[in-house]
């Protein structure tokens, strides 16, 4: 390592460290299971276990934004499955249930 003025050091690039960003991924095994039991070609799988009440939220705008709350953790599980070769290797769809809302999940075609 060679001292440069005030400012820091030249080091190597074999010296780089890197440390861990953002949050550490929380996975739920029972959906783990589930979605690997229950999602293929030309099946479509409810996740009613997800359904949100927009009552409950001050304005549409807080309750989509659950809604992607609650589709990010259904693609993280999604990606963990293909990323192990338990799922194909296809796209992933989320639609929500225009009644009832909650994520309805399917590969793209």
């Amino acid at each position: 390592m060679a001292t440069l003025d005030n400012w820091g050091e030249a080091i190597d690039l074999s010296e780089i460290k890197k440390a861990k960003r953002g949050a550490t991924v929380q996975l739920e095994q029972g959906l783990l299971d589930f979605l690997s039991k229950t999602l293929g070609a030309g099946q479509a799988v409810a996740l009613t276990g997800f359904t949100i009440d927009p009552k409950k939220f001050s304005d549409e705008k807080d309750a989509g934004n659950e809604r992607q709350r609650i589709g990010a953790i259904i693609r993280r599980h999604v990606n963990h499955l293909r990323d192990e070769g338990l799922i194909a290797n296809e796209k992933v769809s989320i639609n929500w249930h225009p009644e009832a809302d909650y994520p309805q999940i399917s590969f793209k075609s």
